[in-house]
């Protein structure tokens, strides 16, 4: 699921006598029957309006380009550009327009290159939301695949680490959705056997890929490719939290451990959420003797990728099956079961984790 995000764009505040509460009416017909375009020294170029607003239309952060100016410090600036460049669509002059009111000017050239900064003063930050933006930038580009491999994903949080602090969190949480499950009922590994036994493997496959890491051996599944690395490195028994995180620093990653418990939804949100998911780590979760990718939470409870399948968290440190992946040692896909599967808060709540293990 997409979720609704806020961008930050900076815009300049026009302090030449202009004041906020005047409209486009307030300067004549500005371009009420026609269409021009016009640039300020800053990379913006804008179109006005038939309506008499503006549209930037092209812009140094693709996140500017398509939003719409209407009243305000933001509007003010743009419209004196215009009817300085474009004076016989409004007033006709700077002096009946009010611009030079109480304030020292100076020449401009015809060439808007050539306009200086006083146009684009004293700047602020103003929100706009999301939805206000053309999906035109790469990285809404690459957001809107329903999934995303490696290297996509690589790319999206170099990106990302380029957003707005703010917005970055919900970034993350939206890329988080965007790795592809993987299931360890088809891995031809030795260690996964009629009931299991790769788990761990295959969550920290989804991890690493979450983390922008390539398959290096792209003739076997990446599971398997890590148990490979596993064994030709000496990096210690499958089963142990240690090699998984030897396996992360042979990619160059570092880790995180965590002790587990029982914790309130508030720990979750706070910490699970607050310290590492928003900010960009993967995280493997224990459930006693099997391991689980956790990909976020909901307002109704924890979502997990579970390689094994739809696994029941029954309270202490109980836990059962509500239908898993089928056995198809081949490689193929044989099952998605445990895919975006959510735990409700109050089994989560109720349950006894053994550990976590969070990757950066």
């Amino acid at each position: 699921m997409k979720r609704a995000r806020k961008v930050r764009q900076r815009v300049g505040q026009f302090v030449r006598g202009l004041t906020n509460d005047q409209s486009p009416q307030d300067y004549g017909s500005n371009a009420a029957n026609q269409t021009t375009t016009f640039s300020d020294n800053g990379g913006r170029t804008f179109e006005a309006l038939a309506d008499g607003t503006y549209k930037i239309i092209a812009a140094p952060r693709p996140g500017m380009v398509g939003v719409i100016l209407e009243e305000g410090t933001a509007f003010d600036a743009v419209h004196a550009l215009y009817l300085q460049k474009f004076p016989e669509q409004g007033v006709g002059s700077e002096e009946e327009s009010g611009l030079t009111e109480g304030v020292e000017t100076e020449e401009v050239s015809e060439d808007t290159s050539a306009l200086t900064n006083q146009w684009w003063l004293d700047e602020q930050e103003q929100e706009v939301e999301a939805a206000n933006y053309p999906s035109n930038s790469e990285l809404d580009t690459l957001m809107a695949n329903e999934r995303l491999d490696a290297e996509q994903i690589s790319r999206a949080r170099e990106l990302i680490a380029e957003a707005p602090e703010s917005d970055q969190a919900d970034l993350y949480a939206d890329l988080q959705t965007k790795v592809v499950y993987r299931n360890q009922r088809n891995n031809e590994s030795d260690n996964e056997s009629s009931d299991g036994g790769t788990c761990n493997l295959t969550a920290l496959a989804m991890c690493l890929e979450y983390l922008g890491v390539g398959n290096p051996y792209p003739e076997m599944q990446f599971e398997d490719s890590l148990d490979k690395i596993r064994i030709d490195n000496d990096y210690g028994p499958i089963t142990y939290a240690s090699t998984w995180s030897n396996l992360a620093v042979h990619f160059g990653h570092d880790y995180v451990e965590m002790e587990g418990g029982q914790y309130s939804r508030s720990w979750w949100e706070d910490t699970m959420g607050g310290e590492y998911l928003n900010k960009g780590y993967a995280v493997l979760v224990s459930i006693n003797g099997h391991i689980v990718r956790l990909e976020g939470m909901s307002e109704t409870g924890v979502i997990v990728d579970d390689p094994y399948g739809a696994s029941l968290l029954q309270g202490g440190t109980s836990r059962g099956w509500d239908g898993t992946n089928s056995r198809e040692v081949d490689g193929t896909d044989s099952g998605n079961i445990g895919e975006d599967l959510e735990w409700s808060w109050e089994s989560v709540e109720n349950f006894s984790f053994k550990y976590f293990r969070a990757y950066i």
